[in-house]
């Protein structure tokens, strides 16, 4: 009876410790999966997070609303010096992401919607609207680093906007403007040249004071000798004695040679410098100069 009681006994304990195992195991596992739920709604949390946020940044894109990234143009109305070089080509310059921050940074621009953008030519073409207002914009090239904005909108006053290009990229063409200005300086330097009017209103310019239609002192007062003696002064010769010579300094830009308020059209070729006839107007009619070299 006793050996009977004992048996029953050590079953019972065996049952339970039985039971308890199972129990702590299932518990185990319980854990384990919910870990490995937890992780997962974590990583669902976390897809669900990024997918927000894919989501706002595509519909911005989609959107297409004008944010500037806070880099400074130097914006100023007007075009200063006005546009003197030969073009280049502001679609080389800027690709489409830096030309929409330059739009995006300009005055009354910012958050505006970007309704088109179109590679015109040498030049970018874009549509905005902002304020209930359509805006037709187009960059171009002014002179040097200095870009432009010519900015309409229908009944009003077209605006221009110069701004200066980054340096990063207007780099490359800085350095061809240098090659390009050493090149003119190597031929001009030294040498003589004479300017003198060749037509009047169309006509030759001693036939024209020969006839009266032109003043007689044109071809006198208007020849002066210059000759360039550093790679910035020009000395410049008139006729008369109550003239004296004087040195003023020159500039060159792609296409102009400019000292004392002229601007003379000239042209590098094959490594030779050319220059053009050009156009004044005195007292309503047109005088045509031109400029040869003397030695």
């Amino acid at each position: 009876m006793k050996l009977k009681n004992i048996v029953i006994s050590v079953t019972v304990i065996l049952t339970v410790i039985g039971g308890s195992l199972v129990y702590i195991g299932h518990n185990s596992d319980t854990d384990q999966k919910e870990n490995h739920t937890t992780k997962k709604n974590d990583r669902s949390k976390s897809s669900s997070s990024s997918s927000t946020k894919e989501a706002a940044s595509e519909s911005q894109s989609e959107n297409n609303i004008l944010i500037p990234s806070g880099k400074d143009y130097a914006f100023h109305l007007g075009l200063g010096g006005g546009l003197n070089d030969k073009p280049i080509s502001m679609t080389k310059i800027f690709n489409r992401k830096a030309v929409i921050d330059v739009v995006a940074s300009a005055p009354n621009m910012n958050r505006g919607k970007l309704v088109n953008i179109v590679a015109a030519g040498d030049n970018w073409e874009l549509e905005v609207s902002n304020n209930n207002t359509q805006y037709k914009i187009k960059v171009i090239h002014a002179q040097g680093n200095i870009g432009a904005l010519v900015i309409s909108t229908e009944g009003a006053d077209t605006l221009h906007y110069a701004f200066t290009i980054p340096e990063s990229l207007y780099v490359p063409y800085r350095q061809a403007e240098k090659e390009k200005a050493d090149a003119v300086h190597d031929q001009l330097v030294g040498k003589k040249y004479r300017i003198s009017p060749s037509l009047y209103d169309g006509e030759n310019t001693d036939q024209a004071m020969n006839e009266q239609k032109a003043p007689q002192n044109l071809a006198h007062d208007g020849i002066q000798d210059i000759t360039f003696i550093t790679d910035s002064m020009v000395r410049v010769k008139r006729s008369g004695s109550y003239r004296p010579d004087r040195d003023v300094p020159y500039a060159l830009n792609a296409t102009t040679l400019s000292f004392d308020y002229q601007n003379i059209p000239y042209s590098l070729i094959n490594g030779t410098v050319s220059f053009d006839s050009w156009t004044t107007n005195m007292d309503g009619h047109t005088v045509t100069w031109t400029i040869t070299p003397m030695n």
